[in-house]
């Protein structure tokens, strides 16, 4: 075996291959310190959302407008061209600031002011979810003479007669329903049977007026689980799924649009 050489030698000793070149352990220090620093409060929020939308890839997401305030989550929602709620004056202000396209907007009267509810209306926003006959017949006053969309917002006693009003007004274009899946009053108890309710709904409405609707609201509590996301969300998705085919299938009513509304649980409950 030959031997190393020595200085005495006036030869030089290489370092073994295994060992670090000077400063590498820092560098590594480096990266690991990089690698370890927590995410950012926008990468954080922009991962939960991701994760919700990949969840549902049946159904269009509403996110809610008060989420734009962050920079970065607007741009996301902007480049996607995602949906929006809005619900109050000061959410359209944000989504309007935001550069989110009108036609991406869907206003929630049932929570607005009647100044606010003029103001949506003159911003000729894409569609209006209405609950009341008041809303109805101020908002037909408040539009003008171009046509609105307009969704209703079903509860236990109210889908009927204000279906038959919106779709009485000719400056109205009914479109969808919606309705609110959780524990308070008017409320839906589960996915399957407000789904199941609003396909009846529908196939009521085309045959009472020849109508056939498009879009399925659902909203609520519920739409944001408090558990493990990876688990909880595909199981609503597969509950929606699935009560959608059977509900369809049966009463034989071509599968519409569904759009669920997170609301603002989505900011406050985060990905288990």
């Amino acid at each position: 075996m030959a031997a190393r050489s020595s200085p005495a030698d006036g030869g030089s000793i290489s370092a073994p291959a295994s060992d670090p070149a000077p400063g590498a352990v820092e560098v590594d220090q480096g990266r690991a310190a990089v690698t370890s620093a927590p995410p950012s409060a926008e990468q954080v929020a922009l991962r939960r959302y991701e994760i919700y939308r990949k969840a549902f890839p049946m159904t269009e997401i509403a996110f809610p407008a008060c989420t734009l305030r962050n920079y970065f989550v607007a741009k996301w929602v902007r480049d996607r061209r995602l949906a929006v709620d809005v619900r109050t004056g000061a959410d359209l202000e944000v989504a309007i600031a935001a550069g989110v396209h009108p036609a991406r907007l869907t206003a929630h009267a049932d929570t607005m002011g009647l100044s606010e509810l003029r103001a949506t209306a003159h911003l000729g926003l894409a569609r209006i979810t209405v609950s009341s006959m008041a809303q109805i017949d101020f908002l037909a006053g408040a539009v003008g003479h171009r046509m609105q969309e307009v969704v209703v917002r079903v509860t236990s006693r109210n889908a009927t007669e204000l279906t038959d009003a919106v779709l009485a007004e000719r400056r109205f274009n009914l479109v969808g329903l919606h309705c609110d899946v959780g524990a308070g009053d008017h409320e839906f108890l589960s996915y399957p049977a407000a789904v199941g309710d609003m396909i009846t709904e529908l196939a009521m409405i085309r045959r009472s007026h020849g109508a056939v609707l498009t879009r399925l609201g659902l909203g609520g509590g519920r739409a944001v689980p408090s558990g493990d996301w990876t688990i909880e969300l595909p199981e609503i998705a597969t509950q929606i799924d699935e009560s959608l085919d059977d509900a369809c299938a049966t009463l034989r009513f071509p599968r519409p649009l569904v759009v669920l509304s997170p609301g603002v649980a989505i900011v406050d409950r985060t990905a288990a």
